[in-house]
């Protein structure tokens, strides 16, 4: 550990996480308004920040011990070389804020171009529970620095000013810490080593606060003026995705045969199963690296802790497998009006949301053969059918690998924590809690997957496709988990069902999936769900996680898949699985980019609704957004209201078809 590093006693408190005094000998006296916290014993500091980052490495580096329950999230931590982009900054207070003080007082800059940000427009800041919390409007950018700086004017509630604790005063001070020949020039410990020891640590962030001090001045902020300073450098976003992207892999083979029984068979119109017009194939994409974790046996737990391995100076991980996975297509038939194009069949590569598989392809099957286009679909990692009796079933290649841990019901309820004998339920593992490197990489592992696919498409055994008429549809995860992949590349049209950005955070706040993640959490760690200190906990894990899954998570691409791709999105008010937005009254701008709104918002969608309808609508921008007041997160695929999925599916259709220039509303009456 680096001498100027703090020593945090738990991740709890790393992210700040209650209100009170600082018990680094503070006399309250001096600050009769309250103050600002630099805690060196609790780990109560602003958050994130540099002084948690080694000037060796330039990478986190928290001290870990295997005996600590933190032990893996901090260690996935120190992978990383900064902090997350899209997560709140925060500095602990003793006081209630008047939170009208901030907006005035509080500077933000960009010390990587010298900038400062705008408030209200790229951050806000507010006070929940003894925090004092800055929350970007916008992520922050890869890989810069920035420049924290708490201004006088800042009170509490009753307009008397905050000021900083002690320890504050002293890194703010000019003067050293320690003499020219080591002797103390303030007291923090009765025992004469340990006081030297703190000193020197609290000396080095003394003299890093001094440079920002510096840097403050040349953006006009006098050092009178400063209650509080601090810097922290943002992680690395994209290098894996451009990396896969610049690879471009092309060795993948893709092979397909007509399965002899047709969508609608499957669907139980038709009795027999070559009647309809949309063909199924079958078949695999062999020759597809694999980047994670192979079990040798179905209880191998390598999927789950595996996470990508790098050789000295490279940019891709270590192959850990070149593997065969399974596919599924659809295509227009010999009862089909369609006839195939002599450049092949214009097609759609279509991504299943999380726990479900490939098949979920079929459901959107006739409307892609009602405009002359083929289907395709692989599953997600850690997914695949798990119906042994299916007819889609391929017990060898499926990339659940057929892993039985546990013990789950029909509805993929965990039951008891033994195996049963049976393949448990699809993507049960693919966001690991236990493990969040490997849900990062099992979403960057997808953005590999796709561009295999996508190249795959020019040579297929069994079918011809036109691969300069490639689409994209992704249901929920699977509109998300591919912003890495479009973002790199260029397809006619990209339609976005139910996306959401912030993964970890949607998923603690979602009504689906919330109450697992918690449940799971608590029993992990023996704290009540309900409890005060689970809450406490679960903020800060979620924090942590969306720190960790920060470079796989779509805030992060917004520029260039916009760039890159004429988009139409749907969302479904109120959405129970993804949340449509986390800025709620109970909680005011505590959450200002999570959720499906603050994507929308980031990626300048522009509504149907702003056009006269219904209409067949010339769009004016590259991003398009119907926003359905009927049906459910699962409306898209399932008919559980077959108005809504009519018109869901008929305008993928026809902005498809349009290739973005234009898109099909019939129904005005479910739209907002």
């Amino acid at each position: 550990m680096k001498t100027w590093m703090i020593a945090l006693s738990g991740i709890a408190t790393l992210l700040l996480s209650g209100c009170g005094e600082s018990t680094d000998n503070f006399n309250t006296s001096d600050a009769v308004g309250g103050y600002v916290i630099l805690d060196t014993k609790s780990g109560n500091i602003p958050y994130p920040n540099d002084i948690l980052i080694s000037p060796e490495t330039g990478y986190i580096d928290l001290e870990t011990n295997t005996s600590d329950p933190a032990y893996s999230i901090k260690s996935a931590l120190n992978t990383l070389d900064g902090f997350s982009t899209t997560s709140p900054v925060t500095v602990g207070v003793s006081c209630d804020i008047d939170t009208s003080t901030l907006q005035d007082h509080i500077m933000v800059v960009d010390i990587t171009t010298m900038q400062p940000l705008t408030y209200g427009e790229s951050f806000v800041a507010t006070f929940n529970d003894g925090q004092l919390l800055i929350l970007p409007r916008q992520p922050f950018e890869s890989s810069h620095r920035y420049l924290v700086i708490l201004k006088r004017g800042i009170t509490n509630t009753a307009g008397e000013p905050i000021a900083p604790d002690y320890l504050t005063s002293l890194i703010l001070r000019t003067t050293p810490l320690l003499s020219s020949d080591g002797t103390p020039t303030v007291i923090l410990d009765k025992d004469p080593q340990t006081n030297i020891e703190r000193l020197q640590k609290l000396e080095a962030i003394r003299q890093h606060t001094q440079q920002l001090i510096t840097a403050a001045a040349i953006m006009g902020v006098p050092r009178s003026d400063i209650i509080n300073i601090w810097s922290f450098k943002t992680e690395t976003i994209g290098k894996m995705a451009k990396a896969f992207a610049d690879q471009n892999y092309s060795d993948a083979v893709l092979t397909l045969a007509d399965k002899q029984i047709t969508v609608e068979y499957m669907l139980g119109e038709v009795n027999r199963p070559t009647e309809g017009k949309v063909a199924i194939y079958e078949g695999n994409l062999s020759n597809l690296p694999y980047y994670l974790g192979i079990p040798s046996t179905t209880n191998d737990p390598a999927p789950l802790t595996r996470t990508f391995h790098f050789e000295e100076n490279q940019s891709l991980p270590i192959v850990e497998a070149n593997i065969t996975i399974p596919v599924l297509a659809t295509l227009p038939n010999a009862n089909s009006t369609c006839t195939q194009p002599a450049e092949g069949w214009p097609v759609v590569i279509f991504q299943h949301g999380i726990t479900q598989n490939r098949s979920a392809l079929l459901a959107i099957a006739q409307s892609l053969e009602a405009i002359c286009y083929a289907g395709i679909a692989i599953d997600l990692p850690l997914h695949g059918e798990t119906n042994v009796s299916s007819p889609f079933y391929q017990k060898e290649l499926e990339r659940t690998f057929n892993l039985d841990y546990y013990t789950y019901d029909e509805s993929a309820h965990l039951i008891t924590k033994v195996p049963d004998g049976k393949p448990d339920p699809s993507g049960q593992y693919y966001i690991n809690l236990q493990s969040l490197l490997t849900a990062r990489d099992n979403i960057r592992q997808t953005t590999s997957d796709l561009i295999a696919l996508t190249n795959a498409l020019q040579s297929v055994n069994g079918v011809h496709f036109d691969t300069t008429h490639i689409s994209y549809v992704g249901h929920s995860l699977g509109a998300m988990s591919a912003f890495g992949y479009l973002a790199h590349h260029h397809l006619d049209t990209a339609v976005l069902v139910n996306p959401g950005g912030g993964i970890a955070q949607l998923l603690n706040n979602s009504e689906t999936f919330g109450p697992i993640l918690q449940t799971g959490l608590a029993d992990s760690v023996g704290l009540d769900r309900n409890s005060d200190a689970f809450k406490k906990f679960l903020s800060t894990f979620v924090t942590m996680a969306q720190t960790i899954v920060d470079d796989a998570d779509p805030l992060n691409y917004i520029s260039d898949v916009v760039a890159n791709q004429k988009i139409l999105s749907f969302e479904v008010i109120p959405d129970h699985v993804i949340p449509n937005n986390l800025d709620r009254p109970e909680n005011p701008h505590r959450f200002l980019l999570y959720g499906t709104e603050p994507l929308l918002r980031l990626m300048q969608a522009k509504s149907v609704s702003d056009y006269p309808l219904p209409a067949l609508i010339p769009l004016t921008t590259n991003h398009t957004l119907t926003r359905f007041i009927e049906g459910t997160h699962r409306s898209f695929l399932v008919p559980d209201q077959p108005t809504v999925t009519t018109e869901m599916q008929s305008q993928m259709a026809s902005f498809i078809l349009y290739k973005g220039e234009q898109v099909k509303v019939n129904d005005a009456t479910i739209i907002e």
